[in-house]
């Protein structure tokens, strides 16, 4: 079964990481129209902005962003742990075999952000 989160995961991820961005490093930059589904004129432009600079999120390819999609188990996985290896200045192992996800679900095994049976 497919848990989803609301994209109020997102606002909130947001809306932290502009009031603590001062512990983390941008990994990469931000030009006008990466997603083609982000206005700049919307309300969350600048934090879309923020947390792909920050390497916090990526979007769902093909330039868009799905700002009014759902956040999947697996997401909201990847995006805590990327936050956490940032602020604690870890590397998240790419060479962890399986989904897309598994080197995300490993990292938050090991930190124990979850528990190895908690994530299926």
């Amino acid at each position: 079964m497919k848990k989803r989160i609301f994209v109020g995961l997102l606002a909130a991820l947001a809306f932290t990481v502009h009031g603590f961005a001062i512990g983390f490093n941008k990994t990469t930059s931000y030009t006008d129209g990466t997603f083609s589904d982000v206005p700049d004129s919307e309300w969350y432009a600048s934090e879309v902005k923020s947390a792909y600079e920050l390497g916090f999120m990526n979007g769902i390819g093909d330039s868009l962003f799905s700002p009014n999609g759902n956040v999947t188990v697996a997401e909201a996985v990847t995006m805590a742990t990327r936050v956490h290896a940032s602020y604690n200045g870890a590397e998240i192992s790419k060479d962890v075999p399986g989904e897309w996800y598994a080197p995300y679900v490993q990292y938050a095994v090991d930190n124990q952000m979850i528990s190895k049976t908690r994530f299926d």
